[in-house]
Formats: C-alpha cells, structure tokens, sequence
C-alpha cells in the first residue's frame, strides 16, 4: 500500500502604520490532499472441466486527525475513520458466468468538536443487509456515555439497491 500526500500552504500579510502603531493582519490558505492505492488481492480456482471460480478482495481505510485554529479564533479538533471492503466470487462454466457473489462493508466514523457522525452500511448482491447511521456525540454530549442514538434502516428481504 502506498499514499501520496499533498499539501499547499499561500498566505498574505497586510501590514497598517498607523502613527506609532503597526497592525499586521496575516491569512494563511491551506490546503491537504491524500490519495491512496491499496493492494486488492484475486486468485483464480480452476474447478476442471472449463470451469473456474475467480475471488477477489480489496480494502481500503484510513484515520484522520485535525487540529486547526489560533490565537482569534477557537480550535477545533476532529478524528475521522473511514473503513471499506468489497469481496467478490464468480463461477466460470466454458465462456458463460453461471453464479455472482459480492459485497461490501464500510464504517465511517467522525469525532469532531463541532461535528459528529456515524454510519455502518453493508450489502450483498446489491441487497443492503444493515444500514446503521446517527450522531454519536448528541447522545455523549447528554450522558457522556457513548453512541445509542442511532438509526436503523431496515429493508424488507429482497429489497434491492438501485443499480
């Protein structure tokens, strides 16, 4: 796995004389990028007779941790994780595919002092199985106790995502 991070820093100072008085005003533009590749792995099972399953898996995530403010401005903090996986199976018979599988799965969870959000979302063969969402912080904030106060979806067996 490898990542390659960007970041762009630009800034401008305004400076006033005022008799003896000098007042510097100075903006700082920040900008960050991340981009990622992740290794996804696949492997081929050769079943005879023409036939074959292929199997794949990839997965992706990362942890973020923000720390922004000054002197005039309040700080603010935040911690983000984010988690994906997608696994997929498919059954070879000659040139035609004769069975599908896949599914995915991501966590995605921000901790922030001024926002706060979670959500935990699965799915199958494009059928979601959960789909968990709320704000965790509103129910910590009340209690201190951690997240209760979620959401759940629900979706009939069968129900399908659009495509």
């Amino acid at each position: 796995m490898y990542f390659n991070s960007f970041q762009e820093f630009s800034f401008t100072n305004i400076m006033t004389l005022r008799g003896s008085t000098q007042i510097v005003n100075q903006t700082i533009d920040s900008s960050s990028r991340v981009y990622g590749i992740t290794p996804s792995s696949s492997s081929y099972v050769p079943l005879g007779h023409g036939n074959y399953t292929s199997l794949s898996y990839v997965s992706l995530g990362f942890n973020e941790k923000r720390l922004a403010g000054s002197s005039s401005s309040p700080w603010m903090s935040s911690v983000l994780n984010n988690s994906q996986q997608g696994q997929g199976a498919m059954n070879v018979s000659g040139n035609l595919v004769t069975g599908r599988l896949g599914s995915t799965q991501q966590v995605y969870h921000l901790d922030g002092s001024v926002e706060c959000y979670f959500w935990n979302v699965s799915s199958s063969n494009y059928t979601i199985l959960y789909n968990i969402s709320g704000d965790p912080c509103q129910q910590k904030r009340r209690s201190n106790s951690g997240f209760r106060n979620g959401k759940v979806i629900r979706f009939m067996p069968g129900e399908h995502l659009p495509v």
